[in-house]
């Protein structure tokens, strides 16, 4: 993760806590680690992959990126300016720059507002066009853009299928051309055929735009397709990165490589190939003392029960958090 003139987006030793209040009658409080020390950086341009099972602090990782939810600890570096410092003006305008798709295409959508209204109300809060027919215009160009029929202007959000209020969200997020864009388990609500076309217009539009993403799902498969680097999350840590090709090849923690084993394949499989975990994921409140997964790794070690590993480079480029390739 060295320095570029090439990245867009910095993320720096990222934490997220929850304090939560104790059941007992003392009311000790206790804490969740949602997201504990995270570091990556993205490319001008580039996609990004986060994966890991449900629950492993994906989610509140973006939205802590884009300050939805603001970080207990670490830097967010967009575009060379520090995005966790600014405020007021300074934080809109910025802001501007980055921009989130959500995981749920209905909940997303103000029902009360035309489509025409949803996708101009990013315009109308920047105020980026003098009159109203330059922003009518824009508004046209990106309905084009995602594949909206101009028909659909002055309709609302419950006359749409899921893959068209899916294509209005999008239109949305790119109507004043970011830098980056943040996708939240973008097709995990849609069906197979749906996630494909949307996948592929994802992609037509950085071909087009430039647009970098990070693109947090739990589906493996989709994120081979359409990421350049991944990053792979357990309990609020990163466990494993790499470009997707060196990944996906030869996954180096335990984790990981139980995650790839459970990839659904056509042909002949058998059940003994599969690594299965055994045990359940443990509280973020209570998270093991050393490795994050060592209360279920089949390779666990003493050292993993008591020091956490260091996340660092063990190939050229490809980065794991694992006592198994500490140098002797």
């Amino acid at each position: 993760m060295e320095n570029n003139q090439d990245v867009l987006l910095k993320v720096e030793h990222l934490k997220k806590y929850y304090s939560i209040k104790s059941s007992s009658l003392r009311g000790k409080k206790s804490v969740v680690k949602a997201v504990d020390d995270i570091s990556f950086d993205v490319k001008i341009g580039e996609t990004f992959g986060i994966v890991g099972e449900s629950g492993c602090g994906k989610s509140t990782m973006g939205k802590s990126v884009i300050r939805l939810i603001e970080p207990t600890e670490g830097k967010v570096i967009l575009d060379g300016q520090d995005f966790t410092s600014l405020k007021g003006k300074e934080l809109q305008e910025a802001r501007d720059k980055i921009k989130l798709i959500f995981q749920d295409p209905y909940a997303s959508l103000n029902p009360r507002m035309t489509v025409k209204d949803i996708i101009a109300e990013p315009i109308d809060i920047a105020k980026c066009y003098k009159t109203k027919e330059e922003r009518d215009a824009r508004v046209v160009e990106v309905m084009k853009q995602v594949g909206l029929n101009l028909d659909y202007m002055y309709r609302y959000p419950h006359e749409f299928s899921g893959g068209q209020r899916q294509r209005i969200g999008i239109a949305r997020a790119i109507a004043l051309q970011p830098k980056l864009i943040i996708c939240d388990e973008p097709v995990s609500a849609l069906d197979v055929s749906i996630q494909a076309k949307i996948i592929n217009l994802l992609n037509e539009l950085q071909e087009k735009m430039g647009i970098a993403y990070i693109f947090i799902s739990h589906d493996l498969s989709v994120v081979k397709h359409i990421a350049d680097r991944v990053g792979v999350m357990y309990l609020g840590n990163m466990m494993e990165m790499a470009d997707t090709e060196s990944l996906y090849a030869k996954p180096l923690h335990p984790y990981t490589q139980a995650l790839f084993s459970a990839i659904p394949r056509i042909g002949k499989e058998r059940i003994e190939d599969k690594q299965i975990l055994g045990g359940d994921v443990p509280s973020p409140a209570n998270p093991p003392k050393g490795c994050r997964f060592c209360t279920r790794c089949p390779k666990v070690m003493d050292i993993c029960k008591t020091e956490r590993p260091d996340f660092k480079e063990v190939e050229p480029g490809h980065f794991c958090a694992c006592h198994l390739y500490d140098k002797k």
